[in-house]
């Protein structure tokens, strides 16, 4: 990926990248200042039954046993979806949560933003960054509070991960271009419009410079899930006979996150360092979308309508897509 400094505007003063602390002991405290200790039992994991198509693949990507996997933010829609993909397969792992009450055998409290906490980095052989402030608007109104999540301790937890010999993965997004036009390649140059984009190309570039070959960039066009916000807003719509309204100038280019997880379990596997890609195979229209989405449901297609934005943000693009690119 060609060189592209990033400096903050929009007001925030320059960024001061903070060598990590010292590496902890393997115990770490929850909020009521219990220790909680990491141990290899591998409580409740669970079977499935899954394709015998599935079953070649998983074969032909099967982990070591001894490789333990840390999943940051396993809560969040990625961190989730891998971990029922892990535990599927009884593969070693563990996930991190800052909500105490998700504290398990297998989730650790870790909150990014509490220096009082760290994680025993050296018991895991890769480690997947999936906690951030993930809403483009929340990082363009709260500027320094996502930033100090995203950037500063991200990187301060990246870091740690590489001093550590772990292999980092870190989920990244088409946000890091401008969206002038479709289908950008990794080499392209970067030009974010928006914080949440400026602030992932922040943490692509301290990577690329230093993580010395033990790091993965995977850039992703818009995951949808079953649960994703827009699609259960339409499908209540369609439930309660009330209008589906649907943006036609507002593009996307969709990822199912089934396809999200295969292509980290992949990058797991192979342990391919640089700048990978996922996008959808097309760009296409929310309402476009939709119609494909109620395509066998005549009563729902007739309560769908086209609407444009009253005023798009400045700092959305207008396209969203990218060209896959991934290891061979």
């Amino acid at each position: 990926m060609p060189s592209c400094p990033v400096t903050w505007s929009k007001g925030s003063e320059s960024l001061r990248f903070v060598g990590p602390p010292p590496i902890s002991e393997r115990k770490f405290v929850k909020p009521d200042n219990k220790s909680v200790w990491i141990d290899n039992a591998l409580a409740n994991r669970r079977d499935s039954k899954i394709s015998r198509r599935e079953k070649k693949a998983v074969a032909a990507l099967k982990l070591p046993d001894d490789k333990r996997t840390l999943i940051v933010g396993i809560n969040s829609q990625i961190g989730a979806s891998l971990a029922e993909r892990l535990a599927r397969e009884n593969l070693p792992f563990f996930g991190t949560t800052r909500n105490s009450d998700n504290v398990s055998d297998r989730v650790i409290y870790f909150d990014l933003l509490d220096s009082d906490v760290s994680l025993p980095l050296q018991d895991f052989d890769c480690v997947i960054v999936c906690s951030a402030v993930t809403s483009i608007a929340e990082c363009e109104y709260q500027i320094e509070k996502s930033k100090r999540v995203n950037v500063t301790k991200t990187i301060q937890l990246i870091d740690r991960c590489l001093a550590n010999g772990c292999f980092v993965i870190y989920p990244s997004s088409n946000a890091v271009f401008d969206g002038t036009a479709p289908f950008n390649l990794p080499g392209d140059q970067p030009n974010p419009k928006s914080m949440y984009g400026f602030f992932k190309l922040v943490v692509e570039e301290h990577i690329t410079k230093n993580a010395d070959g033990n790091a993965a960039v995977v850039r992703f066009t818009k995951i949808i899930t079953h649960q994703s916000p827009f699609l259960q807003s339409w499908r209540e719509n369609a439930k309660m006979g009330s209008e589906i309204a649907a943006f036609q100038d507002k593009f996307f280019s969709p990822i199912p996150i089934e396809d999200a997880v295969t292509t980290l379990y992949m990058i797991m596997k192979k342990r391919r360092a640089g700048v990978f890609q996922l996008g959808g195979a097309e760009e296409i229209s929310y309402f476009d979308y939709a119609s494909q989405v109620f395509a066998d449901d005549p009563t729902a297609l007739s309560l769908l309508k086209a609407v444009k934005q009253p005023e798009p943000k400045s700092f959305f693009n207008h396209y969203n897509s990218l060209a896959t690119r991934l290891p061979e």
